[in-house]
């Protein structure tokens, strides 16, 4: 499995002003690929509205450079194949910051061929988006444990707001979302690492 990846820190409002940046750059088409397989792939509105998106409910959309039939099953879609780009929208709640993400998954196996297919186009539109988010983002991130301090760096971009969101009490959480609470914690620097020996983790 052929697969790229890019994980930051972004507050929302700014995140889709990046992504609107970028949709206008490089004329792309916006997708939702809801979970159930009989549902339509849906083509948005560009350039994307905060609002409508939390509207929507959606957690990720797709970026694409090429031609999409309206009404295409999500079963019918070979992403790998198509060439899209899934983005993570990263959210925000009261004192805590969810991160986002950049992928493709590049290949797939071809049953007519019995083979492992590569599709190098998606690659080139993955990294002239790539190029274009990390100009609004810093790297590495310090991950740490908050019961114990023990860090280590991390891959993980971060954009100046999301930094002065960490400076001003938030939370870098690194959990996917609100239910998914872990002991870790994500920090700029180490005078940004909060440690709390009593931390417990909630009882499942």
């Amino acid at each position: 499995m052929s697969t790229r990846g890019v994980r930051f820190f972004a507050m929302p409002i700014e995140f889709t002003n990046m992504i609107n940046e970028i949709i206008s750059s490089l004329q792309l088409k916006v997708l939702l690929a809801p979970g159930k397989r009989n549902a339509k792939i849906k083509t948005l509105i560009v350039p994307l509205n905060l609002e409508i998106l939390k509207q929507l409910d959606v957690s990720e959309f797709f970026l694409t450079d090429q031609k999409v039939h309206e009404g295409i099953l999500v079963s019918e879609v070979n992403i790998p194949k198509e060439g899209w780009v899934q983005v993570l929208i990263p959210k925000e709640i009261p004192g805590k910051l969810f991160k986002g993400s950049l992928g493709i998954k590049t290949d797939w196996y071809d049953k007519e061929y019995d083979a492992i297919i590569d599709n190098k186009n998606s690659i080139s539109l993955y990294n002239k988006i790539l190029r274009r988010i990390k100009k609004h983002l810093e790297f590495p991130l310090i991950g740490y444990d908050i019961r114990t301090g023990t860090s280590h760096t991390y891959p993980i971009g971060y954009t100046h707001n999301a930094k002065k969101f960490l400076k001003e009490g938030g939370e870098l959480a690194s959990g996917i979302n609100e239910t998914d609470i872990r002991n870790s914690r994500f920090a700029v620097d180490k005078s940004d690492i909060r440690v709390d020996p009593n931390f417990q983790l909630p009882i499942k």
